[in-house]
């Protein structure tokens, strides 16, 4: 059984609807999604059906809201309590949700922070070695022709960065000391990384599916924020209009 087929059972005691693709009509085939007691669906459709620090991380915040869900459906559905109390109980139920929310959040943000810090020593070429003064001579050539660009010349370059032709430029343009003009910056930190997967097919495909883990998990944990929220019971302050 998959990681997501084995959350689904567990979280049906809970009162929670697995949403299932029909792989019979082309749909993805596991699951798409979760709908909660109180109604709010929170997607799903790992990307990686594995036990990893990510899927790991989503199912405990997907149970914050789950348990949250199973308690508020209770008070809603209980006829012998009036709904000043309800709103009450409710509004304590999601207050403790949001600050179990976010302690489990914050493993989620460390989770993109350390994805980001590899992120950039991906981006940083190795330093010249002592004594190289010919590699040295190199950059400076580099840095001095990158540098009697004008903005346009700079934009057409960041076009073309992706040519291999330009990867000794860009080893020189990413050793910089001075930081690269916004016009081809973000340019030309992406073409760098990608000079460098292209020698590394198994880092790139490494690296493809740990965004794509980071990236989802941001998604669900997004989601599950707004379903906690939305479990505040409205507002009922009288609305005040002012005259003049």
């Amino acid at each position: 059984m998959t990681l997501s087929a084995n959350l689904a059972a567990s979280l049906s005691a809970l009162g929670v609807t697995p949403l299932l693709g029909d792989a019979d009509r082309g749909e993805h085939a596991g699951v798409d999604g979760f709908r909660l007691p109180t109604g709010q669906v929170i997607g799903w459709r790992a990307p990686d059906d594995a036990d990893t620090r990510e899927t790991q991380v989503a199912a405990s915040l997907i149970r914050v809201a789950a348990e949250a869900a199973q308690r508020i459906a209770a008070i809603d559905a209980d006829t012998t309590r009036t709904e000043p109390w309800k709103a009450g109980e409710r509004s304590k139920v999601a207050s403790e949700a949001q600050a179990r929310f976010d302690a489990a959040r914050a493993e989620a943000d460390r989770i993109a922070a350390d994805f980001a810090a590899a992120d950039a020593r991906e981006a940083a070429p190795a330093p010249l070695g002592a004594g190289d003064h010919a590699a040295a001579l190199v950059d400076s050539e580099c840095r001095t022709w990158l540098r009697s660009l004008d903005r346009e010349g700079l934009i057409a370059l960041g076009r073309e960065l992706g040519d291999p032709k330009h990867a000794r430029l860009l080893e020189a343009m990413m050793r910089s000391p001075i930081p690269l003009s916004p016009w081809i910056a973000e340019s030309a930190r992406a073409a760098w990384i990608e000079h460098r997967l292209r020698a590394d097919p198994q880092g790139a495909r490494l690296r493809r599916q740990a965004r794509e883990r980071v990236e989802w998990l941001a998604a669900v944990t997004d989601q599950v924020g707004q379903a906690i929220a939305d479990m505040q019971p409205p507002s009922r302050s009288p609305s005040v209009t002012r005259t003049t």
